[in-house]
């Protein structure tokens, strides 16, 4: 388990961090992505810009989120120019002061310019058809996140009971926060 553990982490947070890269990752991990992208196009896009943006990619990612943007009720000029913001606005959203931590230094001191969030706050200039467009992006890359996770983890484990680690009871060293179900 530690080992799945550890690969489903690693998926997880390269996916966070923009950094996902096909040559690395073994066979299971592309199939589990390949599975989440069935059912999450736009998502599968974003991974797929993630992995080697170019121009191309930014077009089809701006069309989807366009169309999406159209069923839902905005005309064409201004969903079409609302994606264009808002991929521009996802694809560079972590907090340049911090570097997309949310903290200054080893004291864990909250950055002064995003106030801890570690994402630069949505332009005001942004209309509301724009911030539902970066709602729909990172919406999005949060659910294949999270199909990757369900789908990497072994067959069979249920999810792992909160666990708080309490270092002043004497011989324990994890307390469940919930009592577990049998």
């Amino acid at each position: 388990m530690n080992s799945n553990l550890y690969r489903t982490e690693t998926a997880i947070s390269s996916l966070s961090a923009h950094s996902l890269a096909w040559d690395t990752w073994a066979h299971d991990s592309l199939t589990a992505l390949g599975m989440a992208a069935i059912r999450n196009p736009l998502g599968d896009r974003l991974i797929h810009f993630i992995n080697n943006p170019s121009s191309e990619k930014a077009l089809e990612i701006a069309m989807m989120l366009t169309t999406r943007l159209m069923k839902d009720g905005a005309d064409f000029g201004k969903a079409q120019h609302s994606a264009y913001s808002a991929l521009e606005y996802w694809n560079g959203r972590h907090c340049l002061h911090c570097h997309g931590r949310g903290v200054m230094n080893f004291e864990q001191e909250e950055c002064p310019r995003c106030g801890g969030t570690g994402d630069r706050p949505i332009p005001s200039e942004f209309n509301e058809v724009a911030k539902q467009a970066v709602s729909m992006l990172i919406e999005a890359e949060n659910w294949m996140e999270n199909q990757l996770r369900k789908r990497m983890a072994p067959a069979g484990a249920s999810e792992p009971a909160y666990q708080v680690n309490v270092a002043t009871v004497r011989g324990v060293s994890q307390i469940p926060a919930y009592p577990e179900t049998e």
